[in-house]
Formats: structure tokens, sequence, C-alpha cells
């Protein structure tokens, strides 16, 4: 059974964010009544600031706060959430997240939370527009691998890139700088000089046994048909590993890190091949082909813990199924179906064994189906510590000892907790939305209806 404990959030770092929000947003719904509206943007201005000095400040207000002063605004229910994407570093002693500041300033910003010292560090802002923050993974306890993506223009055509970064974030706040991952080399080929890679992010294995080095594919030797670097995430160095080749549009390594599938398209035809090989050492063989305008799809999902073991999903009738092959007998089998619905989620990896374990589907219990029954435990013990919200495990450090859960309800704001399984203890880390902090919000309730075609709604 899980203890829960006193908030993380009770050190003066997070708890002053929090409470600083909460009042500094009252007050300012109290004076939008009192107040002309030519005013509201310097009381906007004040709540931001308010809200960034609660880094050093504690809040004060509490006492002065009357119940009818808070009554939350529309904005609260419809802004982005104040803390989101937490993700842990590999031994869990850290935690990254982003930051979303409201109206007027609309900034997320990147964050890093020691819960041990509570100290914060923000290492990345994003206007949300011009650019923004794809997503982040800790490649190490040290480095942060971060890709974003920028506007660009050619020809009055605006599209968006995508750039691989890395970020150290052992050093001093005032210190911290994005580090571009990769960089393109000349070639002999003319038309492939005159390319440039548009998405530069697509990260193909994090090789958790060499946490100093990624696989990255990228079309940097022929547009559209990217080769594998392996990237030196501290001093940038990079070596090609593997070249494009066959049409070949991305890459799969198996759980022993060895680049094993290729999924090729023709962009001529619409044929869509999967070409699979052994080792480094062996050729590609044909696995799954497909017409993709014609065909109904094959997709591989990817391979368990033992490498001649293939997860792909291919379609019962009109649904998609899961299944698993055995590559030295080339035998399937069918692990889930559903006549109702698609079975379509990524698969499920223990940090720990390396091995699928299941696979995400919304209408499984906790929405994840899980191959061995024993591996709900975990879900069965959030939910009778929390029986009254829906909990999911977001992110656990590399042994699976700590990890991160949020739950929420139809009127329970959601709220983050860490928890550790040695300790047998879970905590409040933060909530997502500050500002509903104590506001009693209405159960959903469904409804039916008949139509006068007879039809129930």
């Amino acid at each position: 059974m899980l203890t829960l404990n006193k908030p993380i959030n009770q050190n003066p770092a997070f708890a002053n964010i929090l409470n600083t929000l909460r009042y500094a947003q009252a007050l300012l719904n109290y004076v939008h009544s009192i107040i002309p509206s030519s005013f509201l943007l310097i009381m906007s201005a004040t709540l931001f600031i308010a809200y960034a000095n609660a880094f050093q400040e504690p809040a004060t207000a509490e006492a002065a706060i009357k119940p009818e002063m808070m009554k939350p605004p529309l904005s609260s229910f419809s802004r982005l959430p104040a803390f989101s994407r937490t993700t842990l570093s590999p031994s869990g002693k850290q935690i990254a997240f982003v930051q979303n500041y409201p109206d007027p300033y609309n900034l997320a910003v990147l964050t890093i939370y020691n819960p041990k010292t509570g100290k914060l560090k923000k290492v990345l802002k994003s206007d949300n527009k011009g650019i923004k923050i794809n997503w982040f993974k800790w490649a190490n306890d040290e480095i942060l691998i971060v890709s974003a993506s920028f506007e660009s223009a050619e020809r009055r055509v605006k599209y968006f890139q995508t750039r691989l970064m890395s970020v150290d974030v052992t050093v001093p706040e005032a210190e911290v700088e994005l580090t571009k991952l990769l960089k393109r080399k000349r070639s002999m080929n003319y038309s492939s000089d005159n390319h440039m890679s548009q998405f530069q992010d697509s990260v193909i294995d994090f090789l958790p046994n060499d946490p100093d080095h990624i696989l990255v594919e990228v079309d940097f030797d022929e547009p559209q048909q990217p080769s594998v670097y392996k990237i030196n995430v501290r001093t940038t160095k990079q070596a090609r590993v593997e070249r494009g080749k066959r049409s070949i549009r991305s890459w799969m390594t198996d759980q022993q890190h060895q680049i094993r599938v290729g999924r090729a398209r023709s962009y001529q035809t619409g044929e869509v091949t999967y070409f699979e090989r052994k080792s480094e050492n062996d050729d590609f063989r044909t696995l799954f082909s497909y017409m993709a305008f014609t065909e109904k799809p094959i997709t591989v999902k990817g391979f368990g813990v033992d490498p001649n073991i293939l997860y792909y999903t291919k379609y019962i009738n009109d649904k998609r199924a899961l299944y698993k092959m055995n590559l030295t007998t080339m035998a399937s089998e069918l692990v889930l179906s559903n006549p109702d619905y698609d079975i379509s989620g990524s698969l499920i990896y223990s940090k720990v064994s390396r091995d699928a374990i299941g696979v995400y589907d919304e209408h499984s219990d906790f929405g994840r189906y899980y191959f061995d029954d024993a591996d709900y435990a975990m879900h069965k013990s959030l939910d009778k510590t929390f029986p009254k919200t829906t909990n999911s495990i977001i992110s656990q450090s590399q042994d699976e000892s700590i990890y991160v859960v949020y739950t929420e309800a139809d009127n329970i704001p959601g709220m983050f907790y860490y928890g550790n399984r040695n300790e047998k203890s879970i905590a409040p880390l933060t909530e997502s939305y500050p500002e509903l902090y104590g506001v009693t919000l209405a159960h959903h309730e469904k409804v039916s209806y008949k139509a006068r075609d007879g039809v129930n709604i």
C-alpha cells in the first residue's frame, strides 16, 4: 500500500509559484469589475511578475482573499496547463517539464526541477508561434535532448523545420546554452549539396547502455532517403553508421540497438516495403509489402528483447490487430484484436527487462493491454490510493523505482505526484491548473435522447 506523503511542492520553490499564482489570479478577477479596462493589461503584467517572483518570495495574500474573489474566469479553463510534459531523468533525481505562462505573454518555458534541493532552472523558452518545443528526453542525468521547430518561409510559402539540440543541465542557469547536435557535411553529390534537410530531429534509439550517444536518421546524403548517424551528445561528434538506400524513408533498431528494419516507399508507384536483416553483416530481405492506395497497410511496431520476435499490426476485416512473428520460422500469432476497434497504440517496454510487455490501448483497463496480468498491480495500487481520479504513470526512472503519476477527474483538475516504489511512498508534486485550486467544479453527466427519426443520440 502506498503512503501519501506531504507535498513535495511545500518547499519554497514550488509552493510560492502555486500560491502566488492562485491568489494573484483571484485579485485580478476581483479588480476586473471595479477597474477600467485600460488598466487590465497593467494588472495582467503585475500577475505575470508576481508569478515569476514566486521563485524568490513567498506568497502572503491568502488571508486577504475573500471567497467571492476566488471565482475563476473562463480563461482558467481554456488556457494551457501551467505545468505539463513532466519527464524524469534516468536516475529519477531531476524532473524536466514545460511551464506555460498565460496571456498576454504566452510563453512555454522548459524547466528543470530537483525534488531533493527544491531548485528550479529555466533552460529554454518558446513563444509557441515562431518557435515551438516539440519534445524533450533525457540522454543521461546531465544532458537533455530537445527537439524544436521554427517557422521558415520560401517564395512566400511558410513551413516549419525541426532541429535537434542538447542542453547541459549541470551548469548555472545563466550559462545554459543550446548546442546544435547535427552538422551537415558537404558531399560529392551535387543534388545533395543543394538540399537542406527539413526535419532533423528523428532519434531512432537513445542507446541507454551508451548514454553519451544517440542514433539519428536524417537525409543529409540523399533527399528523402535518410542515413543513420551516431551522435555524441556531449561533443556533437557524428559518424555515419548506415547510409540511405533502397528508398528507405525510416529505420528501426531492435532491443540490442542494432539497425534491423527499414521502411521503404516508392513515390512513383506507392508501394511500401519493409526490409529486415539479422545483423549489419547480413543482406536485407523483404518482410512485408503492400500498395499504399489499394491495399490495407501493415505496420511494424517493434522488437521484443528476443531479437527474433517482431510485433506488427495488420487488418482483420476492417480493424487493425496486433501480431508477433518469429523471424527465424516466419510464423505469426495473433496477440490482440477486437472486431469493433483498431489496435493501433505503440508497444509498452519495460526499462528494466527491455522487453515488450504490452500495448497502449484506450479500450483496455488503465489504457494499456499487458501481456502479463501481473503488470497491472501498480495501476491497481494507485487506484486504491486515488479512488476518485483517473491515474496514469507518465514517467519512470531507468530502474523503474521512481515515477511520476498524473491524476485527474471530470471535476478535479490535473495533479502530478512523485512516487518511490522502494520507499512505498508518493507525494504531491504540482497542479496543472493552480488557478482552479479549491474551486468546486461540477461533475459531468452523460445525457442521451431520442431524435425525431428514432435514433438515440
